[in-house]
């Protein structure tokens, strides 16, 4: 890299009334530079400086023009001027620091180039040299940073601070006032814990120790008084500088989402003790009127076993299905309650499965004969005899599934199958299947069909009766046994209902 000039400029300080227009030009853009330059000859010797270097050294025209360039570098293994001689011979520029020496005898740190000067024939003639305080150019960097950082700090929306080693604010954005309500001033000369709740002191104390000890970002919550003696809650994001021992956070305040949080919580508390209220009412309604019913059922076949007229006899069994209809509903009102109060319970006992199966099949078969169904259950050959489980339950669950069957289907039949879905030492895992030819389920009622009190339509609790919580029912109890349950159906083509449950195989544990 050179610098070309049409001809040698001579733009020492005090001789431009001689220099044409072109060289009067390029001496008064020489002098307007804003970095330090001078200009020496072949010798080194310094021909010119600008003004720039005047106010960086503080030399004059007159005292610089003709001293060797080195005069103003502090010694050093290579003197400046062989720097100049390679520059000049080489013709390759250099860059670098170099003690620089002040006219009061002050030493700084400059950064430097220096690049050989040409004239019209290509022959070098001189070096032009610029000099730049390293330190001013770090300072003028940093205030730039300090001035972005304030910049940024002041704008955060949230709560904002730097905190010294004795515990005291070193910096607060704008938002403290806002927030809390104190200046600037007076939260400048109050120490941190000050402004505490008293409750959550000793949290605070033990979350900066903790930081203390590992210098990691740390989380917590405290509150914070304003000035006008209320208290607003704070989520903390905190880090700590092991340099200086100070640390800086970032506060948000959530106390409408802490309060909004809490009335939910009480909320919810309440909606769960009403409901629990409710089912332990439910559940001793239920309990109060089946006795009731119990005495209405009995009486009702005592008086059957009487002589009676046909007409009488009609009457008394329309009684008594009407009364048995309504302990099967007060049967589910009471397990349903029971459910959800959280008080059903389960015995784990030895039981033959066939046996268990078989009777579900007794307790409808009347029910099946009477609209002509057939009803019929088939084992696979890898189902066990014996099983460890509650058979009161599974009766329940099957009866449920079956008796549903039975009423929702017109011809044909229900069936139930049985096989083994897997199997360990100790456990088997049973997958059932009740199949009817019934009116089928639209795909679009599936996943409400086992909720409280749902139909897959309304109509058919006129048709067909029920409150609807068999299905709910009996999909608690298997995934209270640990299983689950699903449905395959069409409308028109009949469903298959499908619970898988685990049971403890005979002679270990479950």
């Amino acid at each position: 890299m050179y610098v070309r000039f049409e001809a040698e400029p001579r733009i020492a300080a005090g001789k431009m009334s001689d220099l044409s227009p072109d060289q009067d030009l390029l001496a008064h853009a020489f002098q307007a530079l804003p970095i330090a330059v001078l200009i020496t000859d072949m010798r080194g010797m310094v021909r010119s400086i600008n003004a720039a270097l005047t106010l960086l050294t503080g030399y004059t025209a007159a005292e610089a023009v003709g001293q060797p360039a080195g005069f103003l570098f502090a010694q050093a293994e290579l003197s400046f001027k062989d720097i100049l001689q390679r520059v000049m011979s080489s013709r390759t520029p250099w860059r670098g620091e170099w003690a620089c020496r002040r006219s009061n005898g002050d030493i700084f740190t400059a950064e430097q180039t220096a690049a050989g000067i040409q004239n019209h024939s290509g022959e070098v003639f001189g070096a032009v040299v610029t000099i730049e305080d390293a330190a001013a150019r770090l300072n003028l960097f940093a205030t730039e940073a300090q001035r972005d950082f304030d910049r940024f700090f002041n704008l955060i929306p949230d709560v904002a601070c730097i905190v010294s080693s004795d515990g005291y604010f070193k910096k607060v954005n704008p938002a403290w006032e806002t927030t809390l309500g104190y200046t600037h001033e007076e939260v400048l000369r109050t120490p941190m814990l000050a402004f505490i709740h008293p409750d959550d002191l000793a949290a605070t104390k033990n979350e900066i120790a903790k930081q203390s000890s590992t210098y990691r970002t740390k989380h917590f919550v405290n509150r914070y008084r304003r000035k006008d003696g209320s208290y607003r809650t704070f989520d903390w994001r905190t880090t700590f500088n092991r340099d200086d021992l100070t640390r800086f956070g970032i506060a948000k305040d959530i106390t409408e989402q802490r309060q909004w949080e809490e009335s939910l919580q009480k909320a919810k508390e309440a909606a769960e003790e009403a409901n629990r209220s409710k089912s332990e009412f439910l559940a001793n309604m239920s309990h109060e009127i089946r006795t009731p019913m119990n005495g209405i059922i009995g009486m009702t076949d005592v008086a059957l076993g009487t002589d009676l007229s046909a007409e009488q006899r009609e009457y008394l069994d329309d009684v008594k299905d009407s009364a048995e209809s309504l302990l099967r509903i007060l049967n589910d009102i009471l397990d349903f309650s029971k459910i959800e109060a959280g008080k059903l319970e389960f015995e784990i006992i030895e039981f033959n499965l066939r046996h268990a199966v078989e009777a579900v099949l007794k307790i409808l078969e009347v029910r099946a004969a009477e609209k002509n169904l057939e009803l019929s259950c088939a084992f696979s050959l890898d189902v066990p005899d014996r099983v460890l489980g509650d058979p009161g339950r599974l009766r329940q669950i099957l009866t449920n599934l079956t008796g549903n069957a039975i009423k929702f289907t017109e011809r044909g039949g229900v069936s139930i199958h049985v096989e083994c879905a897997s199997e360990a030492a100790e456990k088997v895992e049973l997958h059932f299947r009740v199949k009817d030819s019934g009116i089928g389920i639209p795909a679009h009622k599936h996943r409400h069909i086992f909720r409280a009190f749902s139909q897959a339509d309304s109509s058919l609790t006129r048709r067909f009766g029920g409150t609807g919580l068999g299905l709910t029912i009996s999909s608690q109890l298997v995934q209270m046994m640990g299983g689950h349950i699903w449905l395959e159906s069409e409308e028109g083509r009949g469903s298959t209902f499908h619970f898988t449950v685990p049971l403890g195989a005979a002679g270990n544990p479950l």
